[in-house]
């Protein structure tokens, strides 16, 4: 049984580890990858599109009809789904020649799946393979997580779930030209392997993803992860959501203690209801350990 959804985790991580290996500090990448044309403003680094501060809208292409609260009688995940369906490389390459920035990267928040997918492009750039087998070289084969791809083949096909919202209607899956912004899938078993290998942070990729890097204090944001430390308790947690789909990851490095949750149905309260859940067996196993906010 697959689920969706958890691509930030992996596509950071390939982003991640190709600083690492390469020997570049990752805000030296800056537009290694870009063909041109390219943003007309001061070029995105690698950091600021895996954590949401590039600046780049949610969606390219950037229409109207990809907010949630566009009036229409198509519902969002369908129109979504028809505009990332729709749109090829060269076309997602011309919306970003015409993007505008407003403020110059990583001065201000704003959830950007356009980041996530240009981040994808720089690493197939950089290395010169497609984002599926970086992913399956990288992280998969070596962890041994054989239910993590994009393309599922036929007996993967056969245990692909279905998304729900909160009417028990299924949701399309992000198409698979979304690469890193969706397009990626996993399991239950793959993602518990995943979530060992980041709390043993052997790997300096993953210890650097774990380190503080938008401000100082017991609350701040790695690579694409959430932190929060109080005196020697240490936790790091993600969670995601899009049509259908919505998951929940936290690690406690120090206490050897993870959770991984997936839930095939979203509705307003899914995310905190996952939260509530993740916080329960924690203190139900610690009673003095941090809880996700």
């Amino acid at each position: 049984m697959t689920h969706q959804n958890l691509y930030r985790y992996l596509a950071c991580t390939v982003a991640v580890r190709g600083q690492a290996e390469t020997r570049r500090r990752y805000s030296q990448v800056s537009g290694r990858g870009l063909p041109k044309p390219g943003v007309r403003a001061k070029t995105d680094l690698v950091k600021h599109l895996v954590n949401h501060v590039s600046g780049l809208p949610g969606l390219l292409p950037d229409k109207r009809e990809a907010a949630p609260s566009f009036q229409s009688d198509t519902p969002y995940p369908e129109r979504l789904h028809k505009l990332v369906a729709t749109s090829t490389r060269a076309d997602f390459y011309a919306d970003l020649h015409r993007v505008k920035l407003t403020a110059p990267p990583g001065t201000r928040f704003r959830y950007s799946n356009a980041g996530a997918q240009l981040a994808g492009y720089i690493l197939e750039r950089l290395y010169g393979v497609g984002f599926e087998m970086l992913v399956q070289q990288r992280i998969a084969a070596p962890l041994g997580m054989r239910d993590t791809f994009i393309t599922p083949n036929t007996e993967q096909k056969s245990r692909l779930v279905d998304g729900y919202d909160e009417t028990g209607r299924p949701q399309p899956y992000f198409p698979e030209q979304s690469q890193a912004a969706g397009a990626l899938k996993s399991s239950l078993p793959d993602m518990l392997a995943y979530a060992r290998w980041h709390m043993a942070e052997h790997d300096p990729a993953i210890r650097l993803s774990h380190q503080p890097m938008d401000r100082d204090g017991d609350y701040t944001a790695g690579l694409n992860w959430q932190l929060l430390r109080k005196d020697a308790d240490r936790v790091v947690f993600q969670d995601g959501s899009h049509p259908g789909f919505a998951c929940l990851m936290v690690l406690y490095p120090e206490r050897g203690h993870a959770i991984v949750l997936l839930s095939n149905e979203i509705d307003s309260g899914t995310m905190g209801r996952l939260r509530v859940l993740a916080n329960g067996i924690t203190t139900a196993l610690y009673a003095d350990a941090l809880t996700v906010p």
